[in-house]
């Protein structure tokens, strides 16, 4: 069940995304890097969390979680730039006029539930 709060919190993102404001390769980037510092200045409660949750040793979170997680923030914000450029589609000669191209863009906002199930 959905909360009040859980509604009100989609809505704000849905909004936030048809404005425009989440378009900007920038943007993107300044989250992804929030994101590390989130991790980076949070890894201690992370690693105690998930030795109070689930029996996790400390070197096992930062090795199998929190590590992770960092790497591939910033690994995104490495390649962002390269994943977004249009892609010039091949196609027969009297179709070349058309410049048939790939844009990638966002869709939309996400919700992402993790759980561990043991």
């Amino acid at each position: 069940r959905v909360t009040q709060a859980g509604v009100e919190l989609r809505e704000a993102l849905r909004d936030t995304f048809r404005k425009g404001v989440t378009r900007p390769l920038e943007w993107r980037k300044q989250q992804l890097l929030q994101l590390a510092r989130l991790v980076q200045e949070n890894a201690d409660a992370f690693a105690e969390a998930l030795a109070a949750d689930l029996g996790k040793p400390r070197l096992e979170a930062f090795l199998g979680e929190i590590g992770p997680v960092l790497d591939k923030a910033l690994t995104c914000v490495e390649k962002l730039e390269e994943w977004s450029k249009p892609i010039q589609v091949e196609v027969p000669d009297w179709q070349k006029s058309w410049n048939p191209t790939i844009y990638k863009r966002s869709k939309g906002t996400v919700l992402i539930i993790s759980y561990v199930v043991g």
